[in-house]
């Protein structure tokens, strides 16, 4: 069965309306947007052609894509999620799931072969018990305990009928100079990591029973395997951070079983290594809002301000939470302690920075934080948000937001056009790649005027619907210098075309989507989903 033939036996509306109140609307379904807040309903669901698409935010998408973002899923994790959703009989090409399928079930194995380990060793109970890990965590983490023995697992999985490269290739056996066999982890409190669904277990996070280095040794990366594109607790911790659209990022294990045992179950972690852009895109799908609470010593400080930095960059609202100095989430579990009011409590960027402005006494040391609050907020995608915290973070402290973004690591380039000019010379040359392609030219009379920011730009566009642009180039000197400039770009064209069409017709049909009969927006859903598609 190919995917095309699953996703025809999905029923879109049931798998949508267990997240959305939907409401038939003639062949269609509607409701709220659960992609953001809106009071009035702008999101269409169309059991006929099983796509869905928002007239508010312009999400868009098939059954895949809504698991995908709604459950933090990969392709081929949501595609499997429907499947036994939906009861469909379905497998993946079979030379890829035989080679992914026996490395899985090693580590299952092995995790099996550590959970049982576990129970059958008090010192490492113990050492969980006096933590304050609660029996019920740690069956829910499923913690398990590798012995000291030298080569005990190795020799248990060799006796399964694993080949040793195997055992190599996922990193649970080591080979030494001598050319014996010994366990990768070897007297650790062993913490399973698992995929983004819970199905599989990807690797292993050991934390030493007893003094010894490193603390914490984690599964080398392999082909199932990589710790940097990997939260630990996500598999526990999606469907609160689908419900409360945030997450609490912090930077342990313990600390992660920590916050659950207390109720905040929307809490991850990264594998003992600084946050990476590949773990939070996943994150991103389902969350817009990220807690970042790690110790507030200077190395937890450091380490938060680089999580905070690529957060931002990825358009998370990010929040800085500072506990006592030297105190960690685990900390507080081991001594019966809670922690109350995450998002009561946070500093946003402004804040957390104003704090360090305020400690610093120098005006060199000033200088070197509002230096660093100006590359953090220029990683912002979103413009206006960046002008938004410039000019809170200026009036804070008593400066011009021009002065202060006099202080950006990026300074502008010098240029003859203004920043309002440069879009409307962006926008009116998109438009004129599109007249002078030629083939594109039946197009330009299903977009909707409105989507033109620049009265520059709607009279040209005019000009082109009538067919005498050529004629209003010869009377008018402005806009024949205009063609001139625009031509001059002309070995770009094919590059922005196809791109911006798609963009503007979709918005179009966006626009006369409330004006169109029951079946016209039927057709029109189909366009836009079909656009988005292509565009992707």
């Amino acid at each position: 069965m190919t995917v095309d033939e699953l996703l025809k036996q999905v029923d879109i509306v049931e798998l949508i309306s267990e997240k959305v109140e939907l409401k038939r609307v003639g062949s269609q379904y509607r409701g709220l947007c659960p992609f953001h807040r809106e009071k009035t309903p702008s999101f269409y669901v169309s059991p006929d052609l099983g796509v869905y698409h928002c007239f508010g935010c312009g999400a868009s998408g098939n059954a895949i894509t809504f698991v995908m973002e709604t459950e933090g899923l990969s392709y081929r994790e949501a595609v499997e999620y429907l499947a036994r959703k939906f009861n469909i009989p379905f497998e993946w090409e079979k030379k890829r799931e035989k080679k992914e399928g026996d490395l899985y079930d090693i580590m299952d194995l092995a995790h099996n072969f550590f959970v049982e380990r576990l129970k059958s060793h008090p010192p490492a109970l113990n050492y969980l018990h006096e933590r304050g890990v609660k029996d019920e965590f740690i069956l829910r983490f499923q913690i398990g305990y590798a012995p000291p023995d030298g080569d005990v697992l190795t020799k248990y999985l060799i006796s399964k009928g694993v080949g040793v490269d195997k055992l190599i290739q996922l990193g649970l056996t080591r080979r030494t100079e001598d050319g014996r066999f010994l366990d990768f982890f070897r007297g650790r409190i062993m913490f399973p990591v698992f995929s983004h669904d819970g199905r599989f277990v990807l690797g292993f996070s050991g934390r030493i029973l007893g003094e010894g280095e490193p603390k914490y040794l984690n599964s080398p990366d392999s082909p199932i395997f990589k710790k940097g594109e990997v939260l630990f607790g996500f598999n526990l911790a999606r469907r609160a951070i689908v419900r409360k659209r945030s997450a609490i990022l912090v930077e342990g294990q313990m600390d992660v079983i920590a916050m659950h045992q207390m109720g905040h179950e929307n809490t991850i972690a990264s594998l003992g290594t600084a946050i990476t852009p590949e773990a939070l895109k996943r994150l991103k799908r389902i969350a817009d809002t990220l807690y970042i609470l790690y110790d507030s010593d200077n190395a937890g400080l450091k380490a938060a301000h680089r999580a905070m930095n690529v957060a931002v960059s990825l358009g998370f609202t990010v929040y800085i939470v500072l506990l006592d100095k030297g105190s960690d989430p685990a900390d507080y579990m081991r001594e019966g302690r809670h922690i109350d009011n995450i998002e009561k409590n946070g500093y946003n960027i402004t804040d957390f920075y104003r704090m360090f402005y305020d400690r610093v006494k120098t005006v060199e040391g000033r200088g070197r934080v509002l230096k660093s609050f100006m590359e953090t907020v220029n990683l912002m995608p979103d413009p206006v948000m960046r002008q938004l915290y410039i000019k809170e973070f200026a009036d804070s402290i008593g400066i011009s937001a021009d002065l202060l973004e006099t202080y950006s690591v990026t300074p502008k380039t010098p240029s003859r056009y203004t920043e309002r000019e440069d879009r409307v010379l962006d926008e009116t040359y998109a438009l004129w790649a599109i007249y002078r392609s030629g083939e594109h030219s039946d197009k330009l009379r299903e977009i909707d005027e409105r989507v033109f920011r620049s009265t520059v730009t709607v009279e040209l566009f005019r000009a082109m619907l009538r067919g005498d642009l050529e004629d209003r180039i010869k009377e008018d000197e402005k806009l024949a210098s205009l063609s001139v400039l625009l031509e001059s770009r002309r070995e770009t064209f094919e590059k922005v075309v196809e791109d911006v069409l798609h963009s503007w017709l979709v918005r179009s049909y966006e626009m006369k989507y409330a004006q169109l009969s029951e079946e016209e927006k039927e057709k029109y859903l189909a366009l836009i989903y079909e656009l988005k598609r292509r565009k992707k």
